[in-house]
């Protein structure tokens, strides 16, 4: 599947985000054919009352008072085994729809980050968290009640006129007030989801600097920049919780009010003969019926625009994930013939990284790369390796734009230490396979080619040692020894590594160039980003980058005389 990022693309519609949506729209038709049935069984109450007020208690029948009894009672279990099975319904279309958007939204939010260079930064998990929650709780059983407030209204109206034209107005009144807070609500709910991620990235960015925040002793000055982010969703949150909770209890009240003044007309009515006291308590329990979807709505309605805002990013993330999702020929195994044309590369919103780029080394080529620092001989190096999506122009490997691959195929071709090593959690042997299935044999080869099983069997466990969170088991040349062990896994063709003796000692560098050798000799195309010209000594090709631009590009020995010092560090 492919893992290019696009632009963000217009919020899908919610059917297209489902790979299936029948089986979602088949188990909610469910629900709601129970719904139906528990709201009809809700009546069951009021008709009861009318039943024993209006014939048991004139005729003094214990028969008939005993088989009524028995028939509610049967009722009520009826209903409280329906709703147990609505509840378990609702809980397997959660889970259904969580295992079609799961891996799409994944993807989607990778892509993403790609893009904007935004890592460990995306809310799709606690999105996905949201939907399933909203559809296991008591939020849409009572979006699923609330079109049963007109039907009760109705049947208030069959008992007595007057009555229902009550609840029609008590009914006005409350639907202005959810208008109200929905459009309040709504915009609030967005800015507190907003200020909320914006003090996550706060505290993650302090983590992940941990070091440098501890040693310079800069952590409270940081801790103000989080407070203030985290006051202000607080804030924000306090102020949306306020305006729902004034809307909840106002339809609350309104609901009581409801209950009291039809209990207070129909007694009026049973005086006048109108109606009979059953009707006027089944009224009661009626009036009060008909609002309590609505007062339940109002109560979850955070809960409710937090899972719409929630469906629409996955929504989006979605159809980011299928723009680029399209099928693709698998093309043969590359020599490892290398072409860049006219690359250029940015990071959201105008920053250039590199402009205009254009180099080629054959199959089996030592291309190097050099630059002062910032000249963007790194980004060169991930626009390469397909670690950072392009802004114009082309990769091609063997002639052929790295485009028209599949990602994760192309990825077996493809070995890349970054200049930064980041590992992620497990075993070493599970890091150097890129987590595939178990594969000893090219695992320990990948190590032996990189230099590393000598140093991999010294560890704790050797290959079955965990590498800890982000790597931090390990040493830092020891990180990039693994990390150069997984980019020489399987068959790479092309093989591009950043600095990679920044971080490593006398024994570290033998091994790295001994690797390289061994390289050379089975035809891999090697790019390498250096800071000292004697780091490429003996490379074919040479690129040298300064302020984003490709200045110089040649064989070594034509293009390392011109190079000065000050150029190549």
């Amino acid at each position: 599947m492919s893992l290019t990022p696009t632009a963000p693309a217009p919020h899908a519609e919610p059917t297209r985000v489902l790979t299936k949506p029948k089986k979602v729209w088949g188990l909610f038709g469910v629900a709601v054919l129970i719904s139906f049935v528990t709201n009809i069984l809700a009546l069951v109450q009021p008709v009861y009352m009318l039943h024993v007020y209006d014939y048991v208690l004139s005729s003094q029948s214990v028969p008939t008072l005993t088989y009524l009894t028995a028939i509610a009672l049967f009722l009520m279990l009826l209903l409280g085994v329906l709703d147990f099975l609505r509840g378990r319904i609702l809980a397997q279309m959660a889970l259904e729809i969580d295992a079609q958007v799961r891996e799409k939204a994944f993807l989607g939010a990778y892509n993403r980050a790609l893009a904007q260079r935004r890592f460990g930064r995306s809310s799709f998990s606690s999105d996905l968290d949201n939907v399933r929650a909203f559809l296991t709780g008591p939020g849409i059983i009572a979006l699923m009640d609330l079109p049963w407030t007109p039907i009760f209204i109705i049947v208030l109206m069959i008992l007595s006129p007057l009555l229902g034209i009550i609840s029609i107005f008590f009914a006005l009144l409350v639907a202005g007030a959810v208008i109200f807070n929905q459009g309040v609500g709504r915009r609030l709910t967005r800015l507190g989801m907003a200020q909320n991620m914006q003090a996550t990235r706060v505290a993650e960015d302090m983590f992940q600097a941990a070091d440098a925040v501890e040693s310079m002793g800069f952590a409270k000055n940081v801790l103000g920049r989080w407070a203030q982010t985290s006051r202000n969703a607080a804030e924000t949150n306090n102020t949306a919780a306020a305006r729902n909770g004034m809307t909840s209890s106002a339809v609350k009240a309104l609901r009581i009010s409801l209950q009291i003044l039809s209990l207070g007309i129909a007694a009026l009515l049973v005086i006048d003969g109108k109606v009979t006291a059953g009707a006027m308590f089944a009224a009661s329990i009626i009036g009060a019926r008909a609002l309590q979807p609505v007062d339940q709505v109002v109560g979850a309605w955070r809960n409710i625009s937090a899972t719409r805002l929630a469906w629409a990013n996955l929504a989006e993330l979605v159809r980011e994930h299928d723009l680029t999702n399209t099928p693709k020929t698998e093309l043969p195994a590359p020599k490892g013939a290398l072409k860049v044309e006219g690359v250029a590369v940015g990071v959201p919103p105008n920053a250039i990284l590199i402009q205009q780029v254009s180099l080629e080394a054959p199959a089996g080529a030592f291309l190097g790369i050099v630059g002062p620092s910032g000249s963007g001989k790194t980004t060169l190096a991930r626009a390469i390796a397909g670690a950072v999506p392009l802004a114009a122009g082309v990769i091609r490997i063997d002639g052929a734009d790295v485009k028209q691959w599949e990602r994760d195929k192309l990825g077996k071709y493809l070995g890349y230490l970054p200049q930064s090593v980041h590992l992620m959690q497990g075993t070493v042997a599970e890091t150097i396979r890129r987590f595939g299935p178990p594969d000893d044999e090219g695992v320990i080869l990948a190590a032996k080619r990189a230099g590393a099983h000598e140093m991999i069997t010294r560890l704790s466990k050797g290959y079955d040692t965990e590498v800890g969170d982000a790597g931090s088991a390990l040493s830092g040349g020891q990180r990039a020894r693994v990390g150069l062990a997984r980019a020489f896994y399987g068959d790479p063709r092309v093989v591009i590594m950043d600095e990679p003796f920044a971080h490593l000692d006398s024994e570290g560098e033998a091994a790295t160039i001994n690797a390289m050798r061994e390289a050379r000799q089975r035809g891999v195309t090697v790019v390498l980003v250096g800071h000292r010209p004697s780091e490429i000594a003996g490379f074919d090709l040479v690129a040298v980058m300064q302020n984003g631009r490709l200045v110089r590009f040649g064989p070594l020995k034509d293009v390392l005389p011109q190079i000065t010092p000050a150029a190549a560090s």
